[in-house]
């Protein structure tokens, strides 16, 4: 079973932003990844969105959420393993990595598209 899962935060509209919510033995960790997707693309049972071979952008906010979910479960272990407390603030640091934001200071939401942009970014600097 997932650690993390995701969910649309608002299903009646045309786009929404995909939250997480990471829930086990008590701690409750919930925030939102400030990625925004077209709900009719959206996958309830994968909590992903639907891969379409016209839209890269899918698959680079697939990995996105793939990277952060990552993330989050080995902090989680590791905190739990080095008998140190589940400190939110810790959550928050790991999410703002791969937001590029700070969630005290910054509230802006990307969409999809930022996002994938931001990724062929970083695969041009990795090839140059």
């Amino acid at each position: 079973m997932n650690l993390v899962k995701y969910y649309l935060n608002d299903k009646s509209k045309e786009s929404s932003v995909v939250m997480l919510n990471l829930r086990k033995q008590g701690f409750i960790y919930r925030r939102s990844t400030r990625v925004i997707v077209e709900t009719s693309s959206w996958n309830d049972k994968t909590q992903r969105v639907t891969p379409i071979k016209s839209a890269p952008a899918h698959r680079a906010a697939n990995k996105l959420l793939d990277n952060i979910a990552t993330a989050l479960t080995s902090e989680y272990y590791n905190a739990l393993a080095d008998g140190r407390d589940l400190d939110k603030s810790n959550f928050d640091y790991i999410l703002s990595k791969y937001t590029n934001s700070s969630f005290e200071e910054d509230d802006t939401i990307k969409y999809v598209e930022d996002y994938f942009e931001q990724y062929i970014g970083k695969l041009r600097l990795e090839e140059g």
